[in-house]
């Protein structure tokens, strides 16, 4: 659990440094793994917060576009909410196909395969 403690203390310097230079992919990315933080510990919430400032900075950009999408997805599956997680993970595949992140597209699709078990 420490660990995850001085993480998300690093994380929230990464965002206020970036936030100050107007470094929005380095911010976007802070604050998606914020939320992954916080979905593994189940504050779902909080998590999903910090996923929706993380679209907002990403303007546009496929890649981390994807890998919010699949975070997204996991908090859902994890609130057995299959469909959405499901609509989630697709975003993420069809997003990391657009800029061909095949690592996050077998990862997405890995998580589908679980949400429909």
């Amino acid at each position: 659990m420490r660990a995850y403690g001085e993480a998300a203390v690093s994380l929230h310097r990464a965002v206020d440094v970036a936030g100050r230079i107007g470094a929005n992919a380095i911010a976007a990315t802070a604050h998606r793994e914020l939320g992954f933080v916080d979905v593994q510990a189940g504050r779902r919430e909080r998590g999903e917060a910090w996923l929706s400032q993380a679209s907002v900075e990403a303007a546009g950009a496929d890649e981390e576009l994807a890998s919010i999408a699949a975070v997204r997805g996991m908090s859902l599956s994890d609130a057995a909410r299959y469909e959405e997680a499901i609509e989630s993970f697709d975003e993420s595949i069809e997003r990391g196909r657009r800029c061909e992140h095949r690592r996050q597209v077998a990862f997405s699709s890995a998580l589908i395969g679980a949400c429909i078990c």
